[in-house]
């Protein structure tokens, strides 16, 4: 079980909140892990930082193919590394369909999409089938918040989900993992328009602790506030 946790801050100085508990499910044990799931995707221009919940080994093949690309020209927005995100999501797809599936047939998916392979009907419908139940393996337990700040759209709060974007900027906050309702719930009943990043802090780790006592979502948290750049708190700056 596990929750992740972006909230907006729109003032004068904005900034995004985010915030992870630790557990991680290995098999069928659920443990603390010693190492935080939040991770610094750009140090700055757009400082960007995330979190994922699901299979977090495609996750971090996801955050190594991200950040090779962005040692070459980063984005300008936070949407543009986003969509980075999406694209090698589907990289990643394309590669384990041809290597699982399709390299005994010594075809790719981009020949079985199109018309003239050797195949029979049924051949190519069956193939299509396993591909598609590899992109739903990867696609649907890859979700992630990717949060940051940028000189275009200000503070930003986007999810890739099912492969695909979502903007949160109406809301101005997200949650993510098994303990998402509970934590959704604590935004809904306080309503979220922080009047400054403190507010928006201690609304985001009151989520977070009340996910925890309902769904069991582990007891760490950590933090960071993504501004101009990344900087992570300890949870004892947010308890004083």
């Amino acid at each position: 079980m596990t929750v992740g946790i972006g909230a907006a801050y729109e003032g004068d100085d904005p900034a995004v909140v985010l915030v992870a508990d630790r557990m991680v499910t290995t098999g069928a044990v659920e443990h603390e892990h010693t190492n935080g799931k939040l991770e610094k995707v750009s140090a700055g221009d757009p400082a960007v930082a995330a979190v994922a919940a699901g299979t977090l080994s495609y996750a971090d093949e996801l955050y190594y193919r991200v950040g090779t690309e962005l040692m070459g020209e980063s984005p300008d927005t936070v949407q543009g590394v986003a969509e980075i995100f999406v694209e090698k999501i589907h990289e990643l797809v394309r590669e384990e369909a041809n290597n699982q599936i399709l390299a005994q047939f010594d075809i790719t998916l981009k020949q079985l999409t199109t018309k003239g392979v050797p195949l029979s009907d049924q051949v190519v419908r069956d193939l299509l089938s396993s591909v598609n139940e590899i992109r739903d393996e990867i696609e649907k337990n890859t979700e992630m918040l990717l949060v940051g700040v940028d000189k275009k759209y200000g503070s930003q709060v986007l999810e890739l989900r099912n492969g695909s974007l979502t903007r949160h900027r109406s809301l101005g906050y997200q949650c993510i993992g098994s303990g998402q309702r509970s934590a959704s719930l604590t935004f809904m009943r306080n309503g979220y328009n922080p009047d400054s990043l403190e507010d928006a802090l201690l609304l985001a780790a009151d989520a977070k602790n009340q996910a925890g006592e309902a769904q069991g979502v582990g007891d760490n948290m950590d933090i960071a506030i993504v501004s101009d750049r990344v900087n992570f708190l300890e949870e004892d700056e947010v308890e004083n």
